[in-house]
């Protein structure tokens, strides 16, 4: 998923065979267990949605992208296993708190789903 056509986010191939990607929403690291931990404002993390990404020529699977980091506004991010403390550790890929919701309500209209396959991370979870 992502906000602008998928003619704008389109793989691509250079003429020295460098490929590029393009950074997306996808519910897979929800259905792979990962849920959705919030972070404070002031800690830094990185919003990587339709941004470019190179595609790593000695190993496929993986892409470096070039997304933008921000400090300020409460965030989401489905990294940091839960725990509150990793949110001052990694440039994790996020979403405003703002965004998260209205991205998770469209893609549940979108594909018709009864509930959200987006969870987030229990009170429990975050000591």
């Amino acid at each position: 998923m992502a906000t602008v056509s998928c003619d704008t986010i389109k793989p691509s191939t250079d003429a020295d065979g460098i490929r590029t990607v393009y950074s997306t929403f996808s519910p897979k690291q929800f259905e792979q267990g990962n849920r959705a931990l919030k972070c404070p404002s002031g800690t830094r993390w990185t919003g990587c949605l339709n941004k470019p990404c190179t595609v790593d020529p000695a190993n496929p699977k993986k892409a470096i992208c070039a997304c933008e980091v921000f400090r300020t506004g409460e965030w989401v991010t489905a990294g940091g296993n839960c725990k509150p403390a990793t949110c001052k550790t990694a440039y994790w890929s996020g979403a405003t708190v703002i965004a998260h919701k209205e991205g998770i309500d469209f893609m549940v209209k979108q594909l018709k789903l009864n509930n959200s396959p987006a969870k987030w991370c229990n009170q429990a979870d975050t000591h």
